[in-house]
């Protein structure tokens, strides 16, 4: 299934923008569509477009992509605010940090309070398109746009109080708590 997938770097350093070239590659010859609000990224790659051609809003734009990847060599406020937005439209999202280095405190918090398909993953020029393709792989299982399947779960009354107060405490109902933990697990098996 073909994906709109935004592509983006806050360093602008020369080995950030190989890495993500080398990511629109090995994207566009799956058959993906991609976006990105770096120009020389757009100049590197002859199939990425520039996000600005869909709309001035980082919001808007967000709602348009199937999912996000982000370069982490150094992170900044706007890409702060582009993976707000992907989070808010629950849209799965990529941050790659290079082998070596560490990804901040902050990012790896959002990782784990992130509600949705959230990733942190480590890279070097040898793994990159494995990293990348175990996250498409992700994506087949959370972009279905409905959930088709009825499954009838028995548990006890207790557990099921507990299930309840949880879900109720977090704000979302017990049929998405759970769907969450599965997808959470999914992910870890990965």
């Amino acid at each position: 299934m073909r994906q709109k997938i935004f592509l983006s770097s806050a360093s602008g350093t020369l080995s950030a923008t190989e890495s993500l070239v080398a990511v629109a590659r090995f994207l566009s010859g799956e058959g993906h569509h991609l976006f990105s609000d770096r120009d020389a990224l757009s100049a590197a790659h002859h199939s990425i477009i520039l996000s600005s051609a869909l709309g001035d809003s980082p919001r808007e734009i967000a709602g348009l992509m199937d999912a996000f990847v982000f370069e982490a060599s150094g992170m900044d406020f706007e890409k702060g605010l582009w993976m707000a937005w992907a989070a808010l439209e629950r849209k799965p999202v990529l941050v790659l940090v290079p082998k070596g280095k560490q990804a901040s405190s902050s990012l790896r918090e959002w990782e784990k309070s992130s509600d949705f398909c959230s990733r942190v993953a480590y890279y070097s020029r040898h793994n990159i398109k494995a990293v990348v393709a175990g996250f498409l792989q992700s994506l087949a299982f959370f972009t279905e746009r409905e959930n088709s399947v009825k499954f009838t779960l028995r548990v006890q009354p207790k557990l099921l109080g507990h299930l309840r107060g949880k879900a109720h405490r977090m704000g979302i109902t017990s049929a998405r708590l759970l769907r969450d933990l599965i997808r959470e697990d999914f992910l870890k098996s990965l």
